[in-house]
């Protein structure tokens, strides 16, 4: 009879046994203000047109122009224009899409300035 390759012989062959499973690792950090700089608030101090970032899906888009529409949480569709486009980085943007957004002004005045997609 011919064994596989790792098999053994015998009756008290049980494979190799538990393995070796490293802890967790500690990590030192060094007291002080952090290197990157004070944090910004989440949320836009009072008079300010700037607020903060939101999520929405993408709604139309074309590849053209650059500029499209999303669906914000509550279903209202908010354009967008090749600027905001471009300030995301992105290449593509295909309808469901789940994208952040960074909005300027309030009410019929709010434009958006930035679309990018969605990390977790």
């Amino acid at each position: 009879m011919r064994r596989a390759y790792g098999d053994r012989a015998g009756p008290d062959s049980r494979g190799p046994g538990p393995r070796s499973v490293p802890g967790p690792q500690t990590v030192r950090v060094r007291p002080g203000p952090a290197p990157y700089g004070p944090l910004r608030p989440a949320v836009a101090p009072p008079g300010s047109s700037r607020l903060e970032a939101m999520q929405a899906t993408a709604y139309t888009y074309d590849p053209a122009t650059r500029s499209g529409s999303v669906l914000l949480d509550d279903g209202t569709p908010l354009p967008f224009g090749a600027a905001a486009f471009d300030a995301g980085g992105l290449r593509l943007l295909r309808p469901g899409q789940r994208v952040r957004i960074e909005t300027e002004g309030e009410g019929e005045r709010r434009r958006i300035t930035l679309v990018t997609l969605q990390t977790f």
